[in-house]
C-alpha cells in the first residue's frame, strides 16, 4: 500500500498530462469541425437559394417558350392570310377587268384556263372574310415582340445554364467537405479511443475499458 501511495503522484501526474493533451486536441478538433460546419451550412443555404432561383428561372423560360410558340403560330397565320389576301386581290382585279370589257372578252377563259364565275369568286371572298375575322386584329409589332421574346429566352437560357453549373459546383464542394469532416472526426475519435484505453487501466487497476461509436456508418451524425 505504501508503494502504491508513493507511485500515485507520478501516475496521477501522467494521467493529468494525458487528459490535458487530449482536451487540447479535442478542443482544436472541435473548433475545426465547428468552422467547417458553419462553412457547410453557408454552402447549403446558398445551394438552397440557387435551387429556388433555378426553379424560378425554369418557370420563366417555360413561360417564354409558350409565348414564343404562340407568336410563331400567330406569325404563321399572318403569313397565310397575307398569301390569301394577295390571291384575293388578284382575283378581284381580274373581276374588274372582266366587267369593264365587252361580252366577248368576259366569255374568254381566265389565264389559268378556268372561266370567271362570279358566284364562285363571291363564295371565295366570303370564306376569306370569315378566316380574316377568326384571325382577329392584326398586331403590327408582332415581329418586334417575337424578336424581343427570343432575346429574353436566350438570356434566361444562359442564366439557367450558369445556375445549373453553379449548383453542381456547390454540391461538389459540399461533398468534399463532408468527406473531409468524416476523415477528421474518424482520426480524432481513434486518437481519443487509444488514449482512453491507456488511461482506463491506470485509473482502475486490473480493469479494461473502451469507447465506440453507436453509428459508425454515419459519422456526420
Amino acid at each position: 500500500a505504501t508503494k502504491v501511495v508513493d507511485m500515485l503522484p507520478a501516475v496521477l501526474d501522467s494521467v493529468d498530462r494525458s487528459l490535458s493533451e487530449a482536451r487540447v486536441s479535442l478542443a482544436s478538433k472541435e473548433a475545426e469541425r465547428s468552422a467547417q460546419n458553419e462553412e457547410l451550412s453557408g454552402l447549403r443555404r446558398e445551394e438552397s437559394a440557387l435551387r429556388e432561383r433555378l426553379s424560378a428561372v425554369s418557370d420563366s423560360v417555360h413561360g417564354l417558350e409558350m409565348q414564343i410558340y404562340e407568336k410563331k403560330l400567330h406569325l404563321s397565320s399572318l403569313l397565310e392570310r397575307s398569301g390569301e389576301d394577295a390571291a384575293h386581290s388578284v382575283s378581284r382585279d381580274g373581276d374588274e377587268s372582266s366587267s369593264d370589257g365587252d361580252s366577248d372578252a368576259s366569255a374568254e377563259p381566265a389565264a389559268s384556263g378556268r372561266p370567271f364565275v362570279r358566284s364562285e369568286q363571291e363564295a371565295r371572298l366570303q370564306k376569306a372574310e370569315r378566316k380574316l375575322a377568326r384571325l382577329g386584329r392584326v398586331n403590327p409589332l408582332a415581329l418586334e415582340e417575337f424578336d424581343a421574346l427570343e432575346q429574353r429566352h436566350k438570356f434566361l437560357t444562359e442564366q439557367l445554364t450558369d445556375l445549373t453549373n453553379t449548383r453542381k459546383d456547390l454540391l461538389t464542394i459540399i461533398e468534399e467537405l463532408d468527406d473531409k469532416m468524416q476523415t477528421i472526426f474518424s482520426s480524432a475519435f481513434e486518437d481519443t479511443k487509444n488514449a482512453f484505453n491507456d488511461v482506463f487501466p491506470v485509473l482502475f487497476p486490473g480493469g479494461t475499458g473502451s469507447i465506440f461509436l453507436t453509428n459508425p456508418d454515419d459519422l456526420l451524425t
